[in-house]
């Protein structure tokens, strides 16, 4: 049985592991590429996370410490009004 040198080379290929060079130019590789898609995942990521917050604060009601501390503002206001010169 005598293998071609083409199918030789990709059996020995498929068996041995990379040479280190193959290696570091295979990770150079894919993190160029994976910081691109990093750049642009962050870019929609941003966009459609201030989205989500402003649809959530629209929609649930405030945390209960807000609304204490928006009931002190109020109640504070009131006193200052009811207060005579």
């Amino acid at each position: 049985m005598e293998d071609k040198p083409e199918e030789l080379v990709e059996t020995i290929s498929r068996i041995l592991p990379p040479h280190p060079s193959q290696v570091d130019e295979a990770n150079e590789e894919a993190v160029v590429g994976e910081e691109e898609l990093i750049e642009e995942c962050e870019s929609h990521t941003e966009d459609k996370a201030e989205e989500l917050v402003e649809t959530i604060t629209r929609i649930l009601p405030p945390h209960p410490s807000q609304v204490d501390e928006a009931n002190e503002k109020a109640a504070e206001g009131e006193e200052e009004e009811t207060v005579p010169e």
